[in-house]
């Protein structure tokens, strides 16, 4: 539509096209130009999307509580291992004394 409106504006049409409008939708409240205003959706300025860095924020976050919970499952798992060798060291060791007492 911008395209058209720069033919439009080129052939001094503008009125012919309000003319048209107001004939047509008996209203002419709609501006179809440029909204480089403040908080118009044409920025003029090469600042980042606020909420596609808000949602990249939050991803990481979600990540690094994630990467948290891995962690702590394998602290977990490592210490169940060690409980396990423990009580596997303690029968050995409770073997070798019932074997002992039957060779006396």
């Amino acid at each position: 539509m911008r395209v058209m409106e720069d033919v439009i504006n080129e052939h001094g049409l503008a009125d012919d096209l309000e003319d048209c409008l107001v004939h047509e939708t008996g209203n002419t409240c709609f501006w179809l130009g440029l909204d480089d205003g403040p908080g118009g959706l044409d920025e003029a300025s090469d600042h980042e999307d606020p909420e596609a860095e808000a949602k990249r924020y939050a991803d990481a976050v979600h990540q690094e509580s994630v990467d948290r919970q891995k962690f702590l499952d394998a602290v977990q798992g490592a210490l169940d291992s060690r409980g396990v060798l423990t009580d596997l060291e303690r029968a050995r060791m409770q073997l070798e004394d019932l074997r002992s007492v039957g060779r006396a």
